[in-house]
């Protein structure tokens, strides 16, 4: 598959899901996914498909729109195109063997004189808001849910009234999800975009506590083109799955190295190797109640 743009600001990435995996059992929706659903519908315009699997909270959001668009741009002047250094990622496969994560890689720093073709892609603003517009939602309504109810208590009565309320309203009597795995459907051209993230993350960023260059690194970003979510409005053939920590780390390390050697206004210096051992302590460094599964990296020629 051919590698797309950029979506919002973060790399999307081509990669083939698995498509042949038993669907696990789907539990029951609980208030928090209905009111999402209804929040998305009556405010964003968007009919989105709300599953939880274990730890994962699944939405589909299936659109009309194309995630990316061209258009001409001022052609740059000639003398003032010059010969680069870019780093080339001519193989990367992180796959678990043995419950080892085996990392294969051929990444090579060379020359490269810049094409102007004249035109540029963007993403039209339709996707934009529809984007906004669910991160919007997950912050209006999960972070609003008390996974214990009754686990505050307010010296303001009425403060308090209003908590419990709102804890009785929101609160699942499921476990609450470790992981959100959004897919965006492109349904007239068969165009999915999957974002994979903790809401922990999440939370983290929208408070400021993680800025956001470390957070378009936390979160996976994908693209996958699959002819079965042409006209697919229910999320009918996808195969819901838990996230589990090991394969979230793999999808991480994977979507870091890609970013940071291909992306990054600032690309690793020195030896590559050196820069992927960095990468895997970032990532450790990130999640310490996870601790980074066992690893070797194989440098291919």
């Amino acid at each position: 598959m051919k590698r797309l743009v950029l979506f919002t600001a973060i790399l999307f990435f081509t990669i083939t899901l698995p498509s042949c995996s038993p669907q696990p059992k789907i539990p029951t929706l609980t208030e928090a996914h209905k009111k999402f659903i209804e929040l998305c519908k009556e405010e964003y315009h968007l009919d989105v498909v709300v599953k939880q699997t274990g730890n994962t909270l699944w939405i589909y959001v299936p659109l009309q729109t194309a995630f990316f668009d061209y258009k001409a741009v001022p052609k740059k002047d000639e003398n003032t195109i010059k010969e680069q250094m870019a780093y080339d990622i001519r193989l990367l496969e992180a796959e678990f063997t043995n419950d080892i994560l085996m990392v294969q890689y051929n990444i090579v720093k060379e020359k490269r004189l810049p094409q102007d073709l004249g035109y540029d892609s963007f993403t039209p603003e339709e996707y934009n808001e529809a984007y906004r517009g669910i991160l919007h939602g997950l912050y209006r309504i999960y972070f609003n849910i008390d996974d214990v109810p009754g686990d505050a208590e307010l010296s303001d009565p009425k403060k308090q009234r209003a908590h419990k309320e709102l804890v009785e309203s929101y609160v699942r009597t499921d476990a609450p999800p470790e992981f959100f795995h959004i897919v965006f459907a492109d349904i007239k051209r068969g165009i999915r975009g999957d974002y994979i993230g903790t809401l922990e993350d999440y939370k983290k960023y929208s408070v400021q506590s993680v800025v956001h260059d470390d957070y378009v690194q936390r979160l996976v970003v994908m693209t996958s083109g699959d002819l079965n979510l042409i006209d697919n409005t229910t999320a009918e053939t996808l195969s819901f799955e838990a996230v589990t920590w090991n394969e979230f780390f793999r999808l991480q390390l994977v979507h870091r190295i890609r970013f940071q050697f291909t992306q990054s206004a600032h690309p690793p210096q020195g030896p590559v190797s050196e820069a992927i051992e960095n990468i895997i302590q970032e990532i450790d460094a990130a999640y310490p109640e996870h601790k980074f599964p066992a690893y070797q990296l194989i440098e291919k020629n």
